[in-house]
C-alpha cells in the first residue's frame, strides 16, 4: 500500500476547466504544510499519482486510507460527482473515518462559491456536514499573486500542522485493536468486543495522573483470539521501568480479565517504542493542559 499523508478530493473535469489550478493548489498546500512542519508531507492527487494502466480504485482505496488529511476541494460539480469512488463516496468513506477515530481530519476549501452551491443541504447530508465546518474559501485568493496565494495556504497549513500529531495519534490508536480470527465472528460482535476491551482500559487511572491509560496514551495495541486471549502491548509514559507504570499494568490485566470472555490477558511493556504526547486524546491534553 502506497502512504499518502493527505488526500485531494476534486472534480477531474473542473480541475481541467481551470486549468489545473486545484492540482496546483494542492502541490502549494503539500509545500506549504512540508515547510510548517519540517517533514516530507505526500498528498494524493488523482492527476499526479493515477498513471495508465493503474487498478485506479484500489489506488484511490488505499491512498484515502492512509491519509491523515482529506481536503475536499469543493466546486458546483463536487457533489454531483456519484459512482463507486466519485467525490461523493470519497467524502462519505473520509466523513467515516473521522467519525472511527473521534479526531478531525477533513479540511475543506471552497474553490468556488455560488448562491446555489448549500442551497439544498438541509436534504444532502455530504452538503450539509461540510456546511458545518470551518473552510478555507479560495474564492478570496485564487485571482490573487503567487505569493497572495501561498501565503494565505500558509497560514491554513499552520492550523493543519498543529492537528497533524493529533490526528497520527488518533488513527493509530483507532487501528490498535484487532482480532486475529476477526473472520470467527460478526462485524457486530467484533464491535461489542472492542468497545468492551475499551471501557476496560478506560475505568484505569494512570498511577500519577488523572487520565485513564486509554485516553493518555499508554495503550500501544491489543489482539484478542476466539478463545478469549487477550494481549496489551503498554507505553509507560515515565518509561518502562517506572514502578508506578508496572502497576498499572497489573491493574489493567485485572480490569480487563473482567470481561465474561476473555480468559486469559496478558500486558507486557513495549520498550522499543517511547511514549510521547501526540499519543493523548484531545480530552487528556486539555484535562492536563498539556498542549
Amino acid at each position: 500500500m502506497s502512504q499518502f499523508s493527505g488526500f485531494m478530493s476534486f472534480n477531474f473535469l473542473d480541475n481541467e476547466h481551470v486549468g489545473n489550478a486545484i492540482g496546483d493548489l494542492g502541490r502549494d498546500l503539500e509545500s506549504a504544510i512540508e515547510y510548517e512542519t519540517g517533514a516530507k508531507f505526500q498528498i494524493f492527487l488523482g492527476t499526479k499519482h493515477l498513471n495508465w494502466g493503474d487498478d485506479w480504485k484500489r489506488k484511490l482505496t488505499d491512498a484515502l486510507g492512509s491519509s491523515m488529511l482529506f481536503v475536499p476541494v469543493i466546486t458546483p460539480r463536487y457533489f454531483n460527482s456519484h459512482g463507486d469512488l466519485g467525490c461523493r463516496a470519497e467524502l462519505a468513506l473520509a466523513i467515516e473515518m473521522e467519525n472511527s477515530i473521534g479526531c478531525e481530519l477533513i479540511f475543506p476549501i471552497i474553490f468556488k462559491k455560488t448562491a446555489s452551491l448549500f442551497s439544498d443541504y438541509e436534504s444532502d447530508p455530504l452538503k450539509k456536514y461540510i456546511k458545518g465546518r470551518q473552510w478555507l474559501e479560495w474564492n478570496d485568493f485564487k485571482y490573487d499573486n503567487r505569493a497572495s496565494r501561498l501565503k494565505a495556504l500558509s497560514e491554513h497549513a499552520v492550523t493543519v500542522a498543529a492537528k497533524i500529531g493529533a490526528i497520527r495519534a488518533a488513527r493509530e490508536k483507532a487501528q490498535s485493536i484487532k482480532c486475529n480470527d476477526a473472520a470467527e465472528d460478526t462485524s457486530d460482535v467484533v464491535d461489542q468486543k472492542v468497545d468492551e476491551l475499551v471501557a476496560a482500559m478506560k475505568r484505569v487511572l494512570h498511577a500519577e495522573l488523572p487520565v485513564d491509560l486509554y485516553e493518555i496514551g499508554s495503550i500501544f495495541s491489543v489482539e484478542y483470539s476466539k478463545f478469549g486471549t487477550v494481549q496489551i502491548a503498554f507505553l509507560g509514559v515515565n518509561g518502562p521501568d517506572c514502578a508506578r507504570e508496572l502497576a498499572s499494568m497489573v491493574e489493567l490485566r485485572k480490569e480487563v480479565s473482567k470481561i465474561s470472555w476473555v480468559k486469559e490477558c496478558f500486558v507486557y511493556m513495549k520498550t522499543d517504542t517511547k511514549w510521547t504526547k501526540d499519543r493523548m486524546s484531545e480530552e487528556a491534553k486539555m484535562l492536563l493542559d498539556m498542549w
